[in-house]
C-alpha cells in the first residue's frame, strides 16, 4: 500500500515470538523508518521512527506516526491520522473512535489525540475541549458530542476497561 516502492532483501526480525520476515520502513521523507512484519499493511504517507516496530497482522492507516521506542503488537490498527507519543507500546489496538468531524485515539497512556490536539487526561476540561473545538470551528452540537466522547474514552481508560497501552522504558521491547 506504500507510495514508497523500494526493492527490498528478504530478511526477518523478532517482534518477541520469534522472527517472521520483515522489512525496514521507508518513511515520506525517503528516511529509513523502523522494522515493519511483512504482513502488515501500512497506508500512505506513514512516519515510523527507526526505532519503532510494527508487529505482524497490523494496520496502520493513511498518514499514522510512530514515535520512538513505539511498538505495536499482533494485529494492532490504527486508522486514519493517528499518532502514537514516544515510548508507547500497544499489545492490543489502541482505542479509537471516529466522531463527525474527527478521529480521537489515546496517543500514549494518559493522552488523548484528535488531530493535531493532544490532551492530557488530567487537562481534558469541558472547558478546555471547548476552547479546542472553537479553533477547529466545529459546531455546538459537534462539540458537545467530541466532550461527551472524550469523556466517555477517559473514564474507560482510567477505569481499566480501555487498554492505554503502556510506557517502552529505554532498551526495553
Amino acid at each position: 500500500m506504500s507510495d514508497n516502492a523500494v526493492t527490498q532483501t528478504q530478511t526477518t526480525y523478532d517482534f518477541g515470538h520469534g522472527p517472521v520476515p520483515a522489512h525496514r520502513h521507508v518513511n515520506p521523507d525517503w528516511s529509513e523508518g523502523g522494522w515493519v512484519a511483512d504482513s502488515a499493511r501500512v497506508g500512505n504517507r506513514v512516519y515510523i521512527h527507526p526505532t519503532a516496530t510494527v508487529s505482524y497482522g497490523c494496520s496502520l492507516g493513511y498518514r499514522c506516526s510512530l514515535g520512538d521506542r513505539c511498538s505495536l503488537g499482533y494485529g494492532c490498527s490504527l486508522g486514519y491520522g493517528c499518532s502514537l507519543g514516544e515510548g508507547t507500546k500497544w499489545i492490543t489496538s489502541p482505542p479509537q473512535m471516529h466522531l463527525r468531524c474527527t478521529f480521537l485515539h489515546i496517543s500514549r497512556p494518559g493522552v488523548i489525540r484528535s488531530g493535531c490536539v493532544e490532551i492530557a487526561f488530567a487537562d481534558a476540561t469541558d472547558e478546555r475541549i471547548r476552547k479546542e473545538c472553537k479553533k477547529a470551528k466545529y459546531s455546538e452540537e459537534v462539540t458537545e458530542q467530541y466532550i461527551k466522547a472524550i469523556r466517555w474514552m477517559i473514564e474507560g481508560c482510567e477505569s481499566g476497561a480501555l487498554d492505554q497501552g503502556e510506557v517502552v522504558e529505554d532498551g526495553e521491547r
